[in-house]
């Protein structure tokens, strides 16, 4: 069957898995990408808690969140510093190597803004990243989330996202 007639196709109240354990519909197959019209027949039959069954979907964990944000800084800063050691742009006789970054974002920046982002050479995103790493692997043991929330805070910042 492509097509579904309203009439004749609802999500059913309950079935029975492979187990013999009784689901609700938002348990079927039915996801994001189905058929269309299955999808909202889905939503329909889900209405009363459906909003927490999409902010379960949608929301990663706050260990996923940490660890997301640790491998977007070490890729962002291994790329950087990439640039820099290739990119003769960066490379200045007047400081050290180990500065060209620094130098070169003063330089070309400039000012405040210049200053700030100076301050995030890739040596401190990779120590971020570690960071964030830490506390990934604290919050796995103990499973406190509030004992992270500055580490949360600093994630979410980075990965652009809300709890």
């Amino acid at each position: 069957m492509t097509q579904h007639d309203s009439a004749t196709y609802l999500p059913p109240a309950k079935y029975t898995r492979s187990d013999n354990a009784q689901c609700c519909p938002h348990a079927t197959p039915v996801a994001p990408g189905s058929c269309p019209y299955c999808w909202e027949l889905h939503q329909a039959a889900c209405a009363p808690c459906w909003g927490k069954h999409m902010a379960a979907i949608r929301q990663p964990s706050p260990t996923a969140e940490l660890r997301s944000a640790a491998q977007t800084l070490r890729r962002h800063a291994d790329e950087a510093q990439a640039a820099v050691d290739t990119n003769p742009y960066w490379q200045s006789t007047l400081v050290d190597r180990s500065d060209w970054y620094t130098h070169g974002v003063r330089g070309g920046l400039g000012g405040p803004s210049g200053e700030l982002a100076a301050l995030m050479h890739p040596g401190t995103g990779h120590v971020l990243a570690q960071w964030l790493d830490a506390e990934a692997g604290h919050l796995d043991h103990d499973g406190h989330p509030a004992l992270h929330e500055h580490a949360l805070a600093v994630a979410r910042a980075i990965n652009r996202s809300q709890p």
